[in-house]
């Protein structure tokens, strides 16, 4: 279920190896709590098989997990045992306009309260204005705002709950607009706002940090 912005493009191994987390980390974690288990060669040739699949294996040190993360230092990842995890059912995406930087936490917070989000993604307007004219995107919707947030769930029965959500943050003051996908294609495309940040602003040096905190 651990899902990456790259992936058309990035492979399994290097998943593992650079422990990426990606745009479901909210809900499925990291790629370090899906793998069971790895075979990987040493810099000498020696192949280590760790792990093995095993739920409980206590028989010395983790070294699977000492692997996972350390960006081929350490040996070539060769085979990967990876957990799954049901489809997800229909997902619903949400973009909401934010009145200001400081409520994105605020807004977080009260979807989850009463929602499973399998997403919760940020941008500026600055991001989104290059976007839509790059991409040919349209504006989620007429208003704009400094920042936006996307949200992601599965539907089945959580839609009244979300726009119940989505009026209380209003009523707070939080949110200036917002959209909800209408079907899949739409949902696609509302993605795409933040998808498409990084191909579209590559040009600009610096153009993307990724920030660490505590």
């Amino acid at each position: 279920p651990v899902d990456f912005a790259s992936s058309g493009s990035s492979r399994i191994g290097g998943n593992v190896a650079t422990n990426a987390g990606g745009i479901k980390v909210i809900r499925w974690g990291m790629t370090r709590d899906w793998v069971a288990g790895l075979r990987v060669v040493t810099g000498t040739g020696e192949v280590l098989d760790l792990g093995r699949g095993l739920v409980k294996d206590n028989t010395g040190y983790d070294l699977r997990q000492l692997m996972i993360g350390s960006e081929g230092t350490l040996g070539l990842i060769t085979e990967v045992t990876l957990r799954l995890a049901r489809p997800p059912e229909e997902l619903a995406v949400l973009v909401l306009g934010l009145s200001d930087f400081a409520v994105v936490m605020d807004v977080l917070a009260a979807f989850q309260r009463d929602l499973d989000l399998t997403a919760f993604e940020f941008f500026s307007e600055q991001a989104l204005a290059k976007v839509v004219v790059a991409r040919g995107l349209a504006r989620p919707f007429e208003a704009t705002a400094p920042f936006y947030a996307l949200l992601e769930f599965e539907e089945a029965d959580a839609m009244e709950q979300a726009l119940a959500v989505f009026e209380h943050c209003v009523g707070e003051g939080w949110i200036i607009d917002g959209v909800a996908s209408q079907s899949r294609e739409q949902a696609v495309n509302l993605w795409r706002l933040r998808e498409d940040i990084s191909e579209t602003i590559s040009h600009w040096t610096p153009y993307k940090n990724d920030i660490s905190v505590r």
